[in-house]
Parts: structure tokens; C-alpha cells; sequence
């Protein structure tokens, strides 16, 4: 369940002892005031953090408290805010008639207020309650009707801010499909995910005021041939998370437990993980403004994943990254084995996380990576595979066959601007940002600020584009100065852009979590700002170009990357080529080493053309030839052939 009204505190920093003398010294002052409504909050707040340290007996008391208060200034959305968070308490405590009883009251009073969102709040809450007594049908009930109220509030909101909702609001998605998994019920399992999963990615592919149609289970299994499975992974941010394997046979859907993996990071690695949390990429900064102290981090899933990619990145320990991945491979994929005997091909939907994995490096019992074993590619949604499928440029026959950009010039850009040395200059950059790209103002200032506006020449993507030009004969290719954001642009503009199968992007990329409005393709980079170009392609940007392309090859760093949103997984470039017309891309996952990434380019457009197969298929071939040596023992590491990964169809 979920506390309603729950106001900020230094309690959530586990500050819990300060928490109690500021609220009481607070609630002195509100006393000797006569404030009333001061009085309620203040009560209610000890509640809360009596609440979080497990003393059920004064937080209730607390509340009650609050709650007579409440009833004497007849403050209804105050009444039910007390009343539910009571329920939970009683419902922690086992006694779930009265929780129930007291959730029930909250929501008559939502309802006859019309506040929507308490409303779906205390659905969602009285649906725990009945999960909690295993009556699976009527928490069911709830959270459907939780949902259908948090969409009818979703679609009225605007833009990202639609996005934010969905993330915020994604445990109700994800507790449903848990309760369907406990019933048993696959076909609602995989509703419940889908629901919840890439639904403005999906609107934006489609078009708002689409009706998007959802793919059932049997449709799916029906377009699967007997060498091809689909793994949905979903609740990931949970102690437990979902794994759902579909082939053309069967349907296997599991819950499965964090514990044994975590215990084993914390017994084996702890040490090293540790480290990782000191060095992990971003740009928030310390600030000495902050007035509190955040709980000490520990080791989490998140933190595994992170550290298993540091090992990958680091082609000399090759002994904990071979290790790290044998254990993550058999909390991912074990589960599903049985059903996995025969296949060839892997549609993968990662959740949260999983998204920074390549699923191709873990190995199997036979010491095998799994990209030896199987095809991979992955997708956000099958609901956005669907809308991919019936996206075909077949049709037009004038199209070229590819357009490669790469060695684009990076000038030394030269600012006042100073670098950010707190949170607080990073809030107020967070808001200069967005009035400048709504007003159409250069952010190449921001870059400065962050610490990311310096770029080294890329020589081997020159190389790479030449080599590109030979192997395909109907490629055109815009190299050094050439490659700028306003040729780009204009191209988008008269149509030119949609009129090539492929788009090759042999770049610097840039992925920035904390502002990903700013994460972009970099192109060429003057000194002085070329036709009121920054240089920086961004998301935003990106997504509204027209192109009509099967493929688009973003041969640089961290292109795959990005920030996890709840519900819609890694918002990134890969999106935002989706919404502007692509039907499959290629992205890298982490900093790729120029000249292995020129190699692997070049081959991978050797066989594409030489066989005929599909880009995602052809990956996989390159993969596993580097493997096997093919272009030297060096490049047998995943360092060089695992950040290129597929999305699409």
C-alpha cells in the first residue's frame, strides 16, 4: 500500500530522530498558536516516521490523533488521507477487515470530492488489501479501476509531462501484473505489462490520437516460427521481478526473487561494487547548500548491473567478467532454459536496467556466450513492434540505398561559460535549457557548463565511411565539414532525408541521464556556430526529422544509452530515430574504440550485402566471428563486439 499525503520530511533521509524533535517542536509552536490544521500535519508527520521506523502503535495513535482534528475542521481530503494511511498500518499488522473497512471510507469521501487521483490512489491501495488475503479476483477488480483513472488522468497531460505520469504512477501496472502471475492468468499478465510499458513511445510513433491496438498472446504466439522466443522482462525495480518466455508452443511466465543473486554481489563483490558507486558517470554534483545527509548507498541490483558493464569495458579481467556473467545469466535466463531447447532467435524486452545489458555477453553452463547460441535483437513493446510492422517504405522505390555521414570537424569551441560546482547551478541550467530550446536558442552553452563540449577528431570514422562507400555503390556520403546539423536539417526539410533505406552516423554521440533533452549526435563543431547550429543533434531534434529508413547505424558512443523512465524503459536516441521514422537501429552501449567499431562497420555491411540478411541477423554474425578471432585474438573480447545492439523490428 501507499501512504497518501505523505509530505516531504528529513524522515525519507533516515534522519528519523531530527525528524521527531523538528516536527514536535513544530507542533509546540502550532499549539500554542491554536493552528489547528498545523496541529493535524504535524501529528500525521510523527505518524509517518513512527510509521517508517516499525512502531505501529504510535504511528497509528498519531494518526487518530490527526484524524479527530481532521473531523472537527470537517477537512475531507484530510479525513481520507488519515484513514488511509491508517489502513495500511492494520494492513501491515494482519488485520485486514479493518484496513479495508478504513480505505473504503477514504475512497467514499474521494469519490464524492472528485478528486481523481485520491481516488485511484485508494483503489490501488484497497486492491493491496485484498492481494494481501489472496482474494486475487477482487484486488484484480481494484486495480483495473485504478488504472482506467490514472489513463483517463494520463491522457489529459501534455507532452513529456504524459511520460513523467506514467513513470510515477508504474507500480499500479506493474502490482497488477503480479497479482494476474499469483492467479495464474498469463493472457493478463502480459496486458498488465504492455499496458504500462513504452506507451508514449507508442503515441508518438503513431500519432496521439491513435487508436493503438494491443497484440493478445495468441497473435503473438501465432507470428513465432518453432525456432524463435520472445522473453519480456518486467518489474524489475521490485524485490521480485517477472520474466515472461513465449514461443509458438508455449507460455512461460515466473516471479523471480533478487535474493540469492544480491546475496552472492554482497558476499563475492561487495568491495569492488562499493567502488563502482564512487565512480559512476553523470553530472549531479556535491553540493555543500543540501541541509541533510542521504543514507549511505548500498549494493543494489542496479549497481550489479552497472559493475558487470565496467568489467566488459575493461578487456584485462576477463576472469570476474566471465564469473559476473554466469551468475547474471542464471538469474535471467535459467528460469526459461527448458523453453529456450531448439531456439535460434531471441526478441528480447528488457525492463529498467536491463536495458544497459547486452544480453549477448552472459554465458551459459557450456561456457558460451548467448550470442553464440542465438540471434538477438530487442524491442521496448510488442505493441511498438506491431506499429513498426505496418510502417513499410517498400513502396518507395526511389529511395537510395544509404547515406553515411563521418569525419566530422571538431574545432576547439572556446566560452566564458564556467564549469557547474553544485545542484543547485544545475537546477537553474535544467531550467535555462528548456526556455531555450522552446524559444529555438542555442544550448551549446549548457554543454560547456556540464563539462562535455570538448571533442577529439574521429579519423577512423572517415576510413569507415570511405570503406562503406565501396562496399555499397549506391551510397552517398557527407564527410568533415559537411557533416553539420543545418545540412541535416535541411535535408529532413525537402525531403531528401526519407529518401535513403539506411542512415549511417559515424560520430561522437552524447548521453547525458540527468538532462536527456540534451543527449544528441554530435556533429561537426565550429568555433563559431554554423547557421544558428549548435553542432549537437539532440533528441528533440531527432525526432522531428522525416526520414523513411529500414536502418539507421549509430556507429558511436553510447548511443543505446540513456535515462530510465518507469513505463517506458531507456529514453533516448534510440526513441527518438523510432518516432522520426525508423524501423530498426543499431546503438552502442557504451564508448566504442574507434578503430575495432570501423572494422566491425565495414563487415557488417559486407555480409548485409553479400547474404541479403537482415541487420539484425547480420550483427550477430559479425559478433561471433570476432569471437571466434577473425580479426585478431585482441578483438575477441566483448569490449569490441557487445555495445552494438538492435531495436526494431
Amino acid at each position: 500500500m501507499i501512504l497518501a499525503g505523505f509530505y516531504p520530511a528529513v524522515s525519507t533521509w533516515g534522519k528519523y530522530e531530527k525528524a521527531i524533535y523538528e516536527y514536535e517542536k513544530a507542533l509546540a509552536i502550532d499549539r500554542e498558536q491554536g493552528k489547528k490544521s498545523g496541529i493535524s500535519r504535524g501529528l500525521s508527520n510523527l505518524g509517518t516516521v513512527y510509521h517508517s521506523l516499525g512502531q505501529h502503535d504510535r504511528a497509528i495513535e498519531n494518526y487518530k490523533k490527526a484524524l479527530e482534528i481532521d473531523k472537527q475542521l470537517e477537512a475531507e481530503p484530510e479525513i481520507a488521507i488519515r484513514l488511509n494511511n491508517i489502513a495500511q498500518l492494520y494492513d501491515e499488522l494482519g488485520e485486514h477487515d479493518t484496513a479495508l473497512e478504513n480505505c473504503e471510507k477514504a475512497l467514499e469521501i474521494a469519490k464524492k470530492i472528485g478528486a481523481e487521483e485520491s481516488i485511484a490512489l485508494y483503489l490501488e491501495n484497497i486492491g493491496a488489501i485484498y492481494n494481501s488475503v489472496g482474494d486475487y479476483d477482487k484486488a484484480i477488480d481494484s486495480l483495473k479501476k485504478s488504472i482506467q483513472l490514472k489513463e483517463k488522468i494520463r491522457k489529459t497531460a501534455k507532452g513529456q509531462i504524459r511520460r513523467n505520469y506514467l513513470d510515477s504512477q508504474i507500480h499500479t501496472y506493474q502490482f497488477l501484473a503480479s497479482v494476474f502471475l499469483k492467479k495464474g492468468d498469463p493472457q493478463g499478465v502480459f496486458d498488465a505489462i504492455e499496458q504500462g510499458r513504452a506507451r508514449f513511445l507508442a503515441e508518438q510513433v503513431a500519432g496521439v490520437d491513435s487508436n493503438i491496438k494491443k497484440a493478445t498472446l495468441a497473435e503473438i504466439q501465432k507470428g513465432l516460427t518453432e525456432d524463435e522466443a520472445v522473453l519480456i522482462f518486467s518489474n524489475m525495480n521490485r524485490d521480485a521481478f517477472i520474466l515472461m518466455g513465449i514461443s509458438s508452443e508455449e507460455i512461460v511466465m515466473k516471479e523471480i526473487s533478487k535474493a540469492n543473486f544480491q546475496a552472492t554481489c554482497n558476499k563475492e563483490y561487495k568491495k569492488p561494487v562499493l567502488m563502482l558507486l564512487e565512480k559512476q558517470r553523470g553530472v549531479i554534483l556535491p553540493s555543500e547548500e543540501e541541509n541533510y545527509i542521504s543514507e549511505k548507498k548500498k549494493p543494489d541490483f542496479e549497481t550489479a548491473i552497472h559493475y558487470y558493464r565496467a568489467l566488459l569495458t575493461n578487456p584485462d579481467n576477463k576472469k570476474d567478467m566471465e564469473a559476473f556473467g554466469k551468475l547474471i545469466h542464471t538469474l535471467l535466463m535459467e528460469p526459461v532454459s527448458k523453453m529456450l531447447t531448439g531456439k535460434t532467435k531471441l526478441t528480447i524486452l528488457p525492463d529498467g536496467i536491463l536495458g544497459f545489458l547486452p544480453f549477448e555477453t552472459l554465458i551459459d553452463q557450456k561456457n558460451r556466450y548467448l550470442v553464440q547460441e542465438y540471434d538477438i535483437s530487442y524491442l521496448q513493446s510488442l505493441t511498438i513492434k506491431n506499429l513498426l510492422q505496418n510502417r513499410n517504405y517498400a513502396k518507395n522505390n526511389n529511395r537510395k540505398t544509404m547515406l553515411a555521414m563521418g569525419g566530422a570537424v571538431y574545432e576547439e569551441n572556446r566560452t566564458e561559460s564556467e564549469l557547474l560546482i553544485n545542484n543547485r547551478q544545475l537546477k537553474l541550467l535544467q531550467d535555462d535549457v528548456n526556455q531555450n530550446i522552446q524559444k529555438g536558442i542555442s544550448v551549446r552553452s549548457a554543454y560547456y557548463k556540464l563539462g562535455k563540449s570538448s571533442w577529439a577528431d574521429l579519423p577512423g570514422t572517415l576510413e569507415e565511411v570511405h570503406e562503406i562507400s565501396t562496399i555499397i555503390t549506391d551510397c552517398d556520403s557527407l564527410t568533415g565539414d559537411q557533416v553539420t546539423e543545418d545540412r541535416i536539417k535541411k535535408y529532413s526539410l525537402n525531403g531528401q532525408l526519407a529518401n535513403y533505406k539506411i542512415l549511417h552516423f559515424a560520430t561522437h554521440g552524447l548521453v547525458i541521464p540527468e538532462m536527456p533533452e540534451l543527449s544528441a549526435i554530435v556533429l561537426s563543431q565550429f568555433q563559431k556556430e554554423s547557421d544558428g547550429e549548435d553542432g549537437y543533434l539532440r533528441m528533440g531534434e531527432i525526432a522531428k526529422l522525416n526520414i523513411s529508413a529500414d536502418f539507421v547505424n549509430l556507429s558511436a558512443c553510447e548511443t543505446g544509452l540513456g535515462r530510465i523512465y518507469g513505463g517506458e524503459g531507456i529514453v533516448g536516441l534510440t526513441q527518438s530515430f523510432l518516432i522520426a521514422g525508423a524501423n530498426g537501429l543499431s546503438v552502442s552501449l557504451w564508448q566504442v574504440a574507434d578503430k575495432s567499431t570501423s572494422i566491425f562497420m565495414t563487415e557488417l555491411y559486407k555480409r548485409a550485402q553479400s547474404t541479403g540478411m537482415n541487420y539484425d541477423v547480420v550483427l550477430t554474425r559479425v559478433k561471433r566471428s570476432f569471437i571466434k578471432g577473425d580479426f585478431g585474438k585482441k578483438h575477441t573480447a566483448p569490449y569490441y563486439w557487445a555495445p552494438f545492439v538492435y531495436y526494431g523490428r
